[in-house]
Parts: C-alpha cells; structure tokens; sequence
C-alpha cells in the first residue's frame, strides 16, 4: 500500500466533539482579533475575515473587511489565537487508517510475544479482530519479524493453531501468517521453491523453502488474498471515524492515494477493474448524508506495470463517481518500488544494499510506464507515485518528463511521494517539471527506523541525504504536507516540529534539510491545495474560496518549534460550518 515503516506512538489528542450537525454561522460573519496566516504570499497577514454563505467573503482590514458586510452580521472574536486556513494531507488512506480505529490494532509500544499473544486472545475472544473467520492483528512493527520462530510458537498452537492468523505490519508493506492462512493462500514449499529467485525474495523461508510466515509487497498480497473481504458496513463506519479525526486535527481535505482498494485486501501486486469500487461508496454514502466534512480527491490505482489501457479503469470510476465539492476521482497511482527498511529492502536504489549486494527491483523504468503517464497527462488526470528510493523517484521524473515533451505543460501538478532519498541532480527537475513533492518529514528524525533500520544498510551517500525537504525547496520544488495515515500519526503539528527540528528519539538527522516553520505552513495549506488540484477553492484564506479554517492556541510562526507539536485545535470550519470544537 503505502510507503516506509515508521513505528511511533500515534495519539489522536483530545475528544473529538464533532459538531457534524452544528448550524451554519449567520449569512455574514466577521472574525477579528487573531493572528491570522492567509497562505497567500501576495497578502500574508490581515486583520479581518468576513464570511458568508459558507465563502470567504473579503480579507484585510478590519475596516476595509467590515464594508462588504450586510447589516446585521455577526462578529466571532478569535481571542488572540491563530486562524489558519484548512489543513490539507497530500496523502492520507483515510479509510485504511479508520479501520484500524475500528479493527484490532496492538497498541504502540508493545514489542513483546507474550504480551501479543495475549491481545491477539482477547481480540478473537471479542470479535474486534476477526475479519469472517480469520483473525487479524494489526500495527506490528518490524522487531516481531526478527524472530519469526517465536511466532511460528505461539501461533501454531492453541488456542489459534486451527483459526487463520495474519499479523500485519504497520506498514503496510510487510506481515506474518500462520500455517491455516498460508495453506488457505498457497504459499506451501512446492510454491515457494518454483519461484524465481526475484519473486522468492517476498517470502521469507528456510534453506529447503518451508514459509516461515513472513512476506512483503507482491507476497504479502498473496497471503492477503485469502482474507475474507470487510464489510461494507465496517467501511462506512471507518470512513465516519477517520473524517472526524481528520477533523479535530484541522483538516479539512486530503488526498486519498488508493481510493479503488480495500482494507485488509491485496494492493501491491494488484490489477485492478472498472469493478473495484474500494473505499469509494464509503465516501459516497458519508457525502450523500451530509457527514463528509472535507474535501476528498481519490486516486485510483493502477498496477505498476501496467500501459495505457489501463486507463479504462480510471475512466470507469471517474463516470461512476462525477465530481462534487466535497469528493472527486482526481486520477491514478502508481507504486515506483517497495520501503526501504531492513528486512524488506524493496525500494529502488541508484546503490546496492550494503547487505543485499542489489538496490532493489526496478519497477516503472519502461516505455509502457512512459506510455501510461503520457496518456493519462493527456486525459487531464493527476497522477501520483509513490517512490522511496532514489532510483524509483528517477524513473518517476523520466515518465513525467516524456509527457510534458509529448503533450506540452498541461499544468497538472503530478505529485510524486515519499521521496526518502533523491539524487541531487534530479532536484532541480521538481521545479523544471512543476511535479510536487508529497512528503511525510514526520519520519524526518533519528529515531529507530532511521537509525537502526534504515542507515546501516545503506550506502553513505544515500543515507547522509534522507529526506531531502530543504534541498528540494531551495531548488524550487513545491514541498507539499502528508501524514500516509495509518503508518503514523495525522496529526500535521506533529510532523512540522520534526521537519523544522529533524529531532528524533535517537537524536538529529541531517539538519541541513530542515524546514521553517512558514515552510511547513504553506506545505500544508497552499501547496497541498495544488496537490490535490483544489487551489482554486481551497488552500489559502482568500476572497472566493471555500471558508474552511482552523483556529489553533498559538502562533505557529514565533513559538519554539518543539512547541509546535503541544498545538491544540480550538475549532474546525468546513464550508462555514463548525465540524469540530476543542471541549473547554
């Protein structure tokens, strides 16, 4: 699915005290008295913002704004806090991340077999963790995987040794399954042993090619076909608790990179058709109800090797669900490589892997991938790909590059995402391309998966480079805010500390790449807004655009970056509406 293992404690904050039915303010409505960051460089600052009828109304000073007003208005006073446009996630599986709100989800920090045997007890006891008749448990970091023997023990045995397990990573990317579900799935030592030695590298086995549990990418996408399908209903209910997070975080639109796939359910390897409808009726039915609070550009995608006439299905979807202001198929995704943490190592590197003696598959490198980008540019829809390494990001600029030569500038901002390691002479084309840059910089500090997964693996001219924000800024690139929620925290405030700090729980990485706090501001309103190709409604506080803002307890642009992450939303306003209010 998604992109690199990143394993921290997620806090969701405070009680979401979600106002879904709140009245709207009065036809006109003025706020004054905060510090209010516009996102519009031409006008950063103003004194005052009159509302009406779910549209800013004007922005400036308060006499200016108090002349467009109706008789009769009413007056908010912001209290001295800071009024920010709509946060926007450029890459967020809001659905996928809501599940786990609703599934069985180990708690953050839990590193020990006995203690996972124990919740896994209690969530096939409960129900919460069966998925039909199998039980699923997910958020596992990648320590389980170093001692897969202990899993074979537990899980092998009573009381789960006759019910299909899977446990899956909180990647996404990676997961273990005991011997029912394996045998359910075929992956026996005949099939193992028949693979080539590039597709065995997706399972992990013994010397004579017994599974021991553990898959990757395209093999966990095998295993994850024998999962029975979640419902419907589980989904509608994923979709409603993941919009009412986002919205407590102040975010009021995002970009949803697998919008045609499905929790629980083979992504990697998949070859999706015009009837894989994925998390799309979810989102439908939130917005037939008046319940979706944000406004949701869906990609649909679409497998990695696959042409131009892929393209149906993207089309196919695209009439299924027209667009509206609130939900939209904005285009197609593709997956470039894999993650690039030990033991996966599926991302594509320019390097080999210190222990592999290999730098990954290459994935899109090919005419047909050109092909596909070429033809879907041409179309007008957005594509975005998903690229760790730096070999992957290379092949991504390449096809993008040959659509602009062969169709013009279009204007579609094509987002590349993740992007944890870049060649340096491949920054300046971000900006020579007009591609933005998606990043997720919470993973931007020394912690554990830096620091032990990820460097010591790597050649030194990679490793002294991840996550290149600053140097992709100052060569120009538009650096757009994600979370790719669930494998971390939504939280925006959050990933702005470490992206201005690069502080991590294992100390500083790379501090040269780190961004300002106005940076990370605009990354998360403006830039994002051209991301998810709604800037001309969302994204700034500007006359004409939808009224969505975000009223936080500080000032985001002078308090020390660490207190940055401390922020607290106050309220939340989609379309002129209240949807979320802090409890007092």
């Amino acid at each position: 699915m998604i992109s690199s293992l990143k394993r921290r404690s997620v806090a969701f904050g405070a009680a979401l005290g979600l106002l879904l039915g709140a009245p709207a303010l009065a036809a006109d409505t003025l706020l004054v008295n905060g510090r209010i960051f516009t996102a519009n460089p031409a006008a950063p600052g103003a004194e005052a913002v009159a509302l009406r009828d779910g549209t800013i109304l004007a922005v400036g000073s308060r006499a200016d704004v108090e002349k467009t007003l109706e008789p009769g208005y009413a007056t908010e006073d912001l209290g001295g806090k800071m009024l920010l446009p709509g946060l926007i996630d450029s890459h967020v599986h809001a659905v996928f991340a809501g599940f786990t709100l609703v599934a069985a989800e180990l708690p953050p920090g839990d590193t020990s077999v006995g203690r996972l045997a124990e919740f896994a007890a209690t969530s096939m006891k409960s129900g919460r963790g069966m998925i039909g008749d199998t039980l699923r448990i997910g958020n596992l970091t990648s320590a389980y995987w170093d001692d897969v023997a202990a899993l074979d023990k537990v899980f092998n045995a009573p009381p789960f040794a006759e019910t299909p397990v899977i446990l899956a990573g909180s990647d996404a990317h990676t997961g273990w399954a005991n011997k029912v579900l394996l045998q359910r799935a075929g992956v026996t030592t005949d099939f193992i042993a028949g693979l080539g030695e590039a597709e065995r590298k997706y399972f992990g086995h013994a010397q004579d090619f017994t599974p021991n549990g553990f898959s990757a990418d395209t093999g966990w996408d095998k295993v994850m076909g024998a999962v029975p399908p979640v419902s419907q209903q589980t989904m509608v209910e994923a979709a409603r608790s993941a919009v009412k997070v986002m919205n407590s975080n102040g975010v009021t639109a995002w970009l949803d990179p697998i919008s045609n796939g499905r929790p629980a359910a083979p992504l990697f390897d998949m070859v999706p058709t015009k009837d894989d409808l994925g998390v799309l009726p979810a989102y439908k039915t939130l917005s037939d109800a008046g319940e979706l609070s944000a406004h949701v550009t869906g990609m649909v995608l679409l497998n990695s090797r696959s042409g131009p006439e892929a393209l149906v299905v993207y089309d196919a979807l695209a009439a299924k669900f027209p667009k509206t202001p609130d939900l939209m198929v904005g285009g197609i995704k593709i997956l470039a490589d894999g993650v690039i943490e030990y033991p996966a190592q599926t991302a594509s590197l320019s390097r080999p892997y210190k222990n592999l003696g290999t730098p990954g598959p290459e994935v899109i490198g090919t005419d047909k991938f050109k092909a596909l980008v070429t033809a879907a540019d041409k179309r007008d829809a957005l594509v975005h790909i998903h690229a760790i390494g730096d070999r992957a990001a290379t092949d991504a600029l390449d096809a993008i590059e040959a659509a602009r030569k062969a169709n013009g500038d279009s204007g579609i901002p094509h987002t590349i995402t993740h992007l944890e390691v870049v060649k340096p002479e491949d920054r300046q084309r971000f900006k020579a391309l007009g591609v933005i840059a998606s990043m997720q910089l919470l993973w931007s500090g020394a912690d554990e998966y830096t620091t032990d997964l990820v460097k010591p693996y790597l050649d030194e001219s990679l490793s002294k480079t991840l996550y290149p924000a600053r140097s992709l800024a100052d060569a120009g690139a538009i650096v757009a805010g994600a979370s790719d929620w669930p494998v971390t925290s939504p939280n925006p405030f959050l990933a702005m500390t470490v992206a201005i700090t690069r502080q991590g729980t294992k100390g500083v990485l790379n501090p040269e790449e780190a961004m300002t706090a106005e940076q990370m501001l605009y990354a998360y309103t403006r830039n994002a807004a051209e991301a998810v190709r709604r800037s001309d409604r969302i994204g700034s506080i500007e006359p004409g655009k939808a009224a969505d803002l975000v009223l936080v307890d500080r000032d985001l642009l002078t308090v020390a970056p660490a207190e940055i992450a401390d922020t607290k939303v106050l309220w939340t306003m989609f379309g002129g509406k209240k949807v979320f209010q802090a409890e007092r």
